[in-house]
């Protein structure tokens, strides 16, 4: 049909120069299909996608689902100033606890003398601020995201003026990751 014979319709040649022996012996394709050999058809191509995919998921499971997690627990300093109406007490102290009702229950016992006031405590009381430490635990995704955190929520303030009575009061405590002061007003 007037084509010459080393080529195809196409007008590509049919096959090229001859190649060196090494290609033969390493096993490399060579010829008119070589390059249709060499590449990737589309079975490995999708076996590829489908190899990446679940190697997506898989990581995406260890961040989100909670299979693997890093718990830790933790402390930190929280400053509370005391103010209070009636006039300067002799002593303050003060304790953290995690439930209001377990709070409410010490000030009740703390009030009515029948426990002794926390240790964590200025004597004699100069007007400085009160340093009590709060406890905190959570976890965290392997990946470092945090799962949970869960800080002591309420702080319990006794102070005995110079009469020898005593005044308190139960204080919800800030975040502490947003603030690490406080001022309680006593009455």
């Amino acid at each position: 049909m007037g084509a010459t014979p080393d080529r195809r319709r196409t007008g590509r040649p049919q096959a090229g120069p001859p190649l060196p022996a090494r290609y033969w012996r390493l096993g490399l394709p060579a010829g008119p299909d070589a390059t249709r050999r060499m590449s990737m058809n589309r079975y490995t191509r999708k076996a590829l996608a489908a190899v990446f995919a679940i190697l997506a998921v898989i990581a995406l499971a260890w961040e989100f689902v909670p299979l693997v997690e890093t718990r830790w627990v933790g402390s930190f300093d929280l400053t509370v100033r005391v103010e209070c109406r009636s006039g300067r007490p002799q002593s303050v102290s003060g304790e953290v606890f995690a439930g209001r009702d377990e709070a409410l229950l010490a000030l009740q016992a703390w009030l009515h003398r029948t426990i002794e006031a926390p240790a964590a405590g200025v004597v004699p009381f100069d007007g400085g601020p009160l340093t009590v430490r709060v406890c905190t635990t959570g976890r965290d995704s392997p990946l470092g995201r945090e799962l949970s955190r869960v800080q002591s929520r309420y702080l319990v303030v006794i102070a005995v003026l110079p009469g020898g009575r005593r005044v308190g009061t139960v204080a919800e405590i800030p975040d502490g990751r947003a603030c690490r002061e406080m001022t309680i007003d006593l009455p």
